[in-house]
């Protein structure tokens, strides 16, 4: 089913499809990674049976003033659909993705500007793309006194309420990036696992990398930045 539903949006790509790329959208360039962040999610789709689980990887590309948070799965469909130019290119692609059985659960995109303290929030539908805006300052945390340590680095816990869940933040302030996956950010460190009470989403720092090469932050909705 989830293979379909992939194939579906880029089937609606088809249409607007005339000899050019297809993600040959209108791009800007906000900013650029220094430093990219690998997250594991742990997530239960079925409350009822908490024994299975999947898993999902994501990236957090960390630049100087905005940082963004995909799938990975997402991140290099997009990045490998930009050269196609042909109907039978999009075909092959589409097969290829199919075959290998790539798809994201989730098909979200998070842009978080702190500059302007704003987070734009961009979901990916057949029926085309879903956009809002945020405030960054969406979590009232509540700082700990316990210290742990994962993936290597010293952490310390921090707790929170959103979206009708109760959550655990444990951050590094060894790691000077106040921010982390999905939506969560503010704390005086980058989170490197956050989890809600029911264990139900479980997001964990795998590594973080400094690239060895420019890797643009962007996006193609230039009208919002």
């Amino acid at each position: 089913m989830r293979k379909l539903i992939i194939i579906l949006i880029l089937a609606n790509s088809l249409s607007a499809l005339a000899q050019k790329p297809l993600f040959d959208h209108p791009i800007k360039v906000l900013d650029h990674a220094r430093f990219i962040a690998n997250y594991t999610l742990i997530f239960n789709e079925d409350s009822l049976n908490l024994n299975v689980n999947r898993k999902e990887d994501f990236l957090l590309f960390l630049g100087e003033y905005i940082n963004l948070f995909i799938g990975k799965d997402s991140y290099y469909f997009k990045l490998n659909g930009r050269n196609i130019t042909s109907r039978e290119q999009l075909q092959q692609f589409v097969n290829e993705y199919a075959a290998k059985g790539v798809y994201s659960r989730f098909s979200w995109e998070f842009l978080k500007n702190y500059p302007n303290g704003k987070m734009t929030c961009y979901h990916h539908l057949t029926t085309g793309p879903f956009l809002y805006e945020e405030d960054l300052n969406l979590f009232d945390w509540q700082l700990t006194d316990s210290i742990d340590t994962i993936a290597g680095y010293p952490v310390q816990m921090a707790t929170t309420d959103f979206g009708g869940r109760s959550w655990i933040a444990w951050f590094s302030p060894e790691i000077p990036f106040n921010d982390g996956p999905y939506k969560f950010n503010g704390l005086p460190g980058l989170i490197v696992k956050v989890y809600d009470t029911r264990m139900h989403y479980v997001f964990e720092l795998k590594d973080i990398e400094k690239p060895d090469h420019e890797i643009a932050i962007e996006f193609y909705r230039e009208e919002l930045f």
